[in-house]
């Protein structure tokens, strides 16, 4: 799978934000690749190595990417004891917007709604 023409986030498949999300925690918890490939081996079913983190970060705009699985999801937060949507939710456009095809919109929350399923459910009645 091709991943999006240059850095556009509105692209992005959920695998290609949970790629960039695990770059961002690894330098919010100021750790290694090495560190990071030794954490997501003891909460996870797979050996992890330095190249495959590197791996896996890179495929945010790699042309190989990553397909994440709901066991590494959640080895991911407890690695980094962060929630598991820390690793869904896109980055945002610098105004606070979460930046996706499917979360346009004035509501910068709007992303987690659509995660949570249908979003007219939920903004109906705003």
């Amino acid at each position: 799978m091709a991943g999006p023409k240059g850095n556009d986030s509105r692209r992005w498949t959920a695998s290609q934000v949970v790629a960039h999300n695990l770059t961002r925690a690894r330098e919010l918890r100021g750790l290694t690749q090495v560190e990071v490939a030794e954490r997501l081996t003891r909460f996870s079913e797979s050996n992890w190595s330095q190249a495959t983190v590197a791996q896996a970060e890179g495929s945010v705009v790699g042309r190989r990417v990553r397909q994440f699985t709901a066991n590494e999801l959640v080895a991911l937060a407890r690695a980094f004891d962060l929630p598991v949507l820390f690793f869904l939710l896109p980055p945002d456009d610098g105004a606070g917007r979460l930046v996706t095809d499917d979360a346009k919109g004035g509501l910068p929350w709007e992303y987690l709604l659509v995660l949570l399923g249908s979003k007219d459910r939920y903004t109906d009645s705003l």
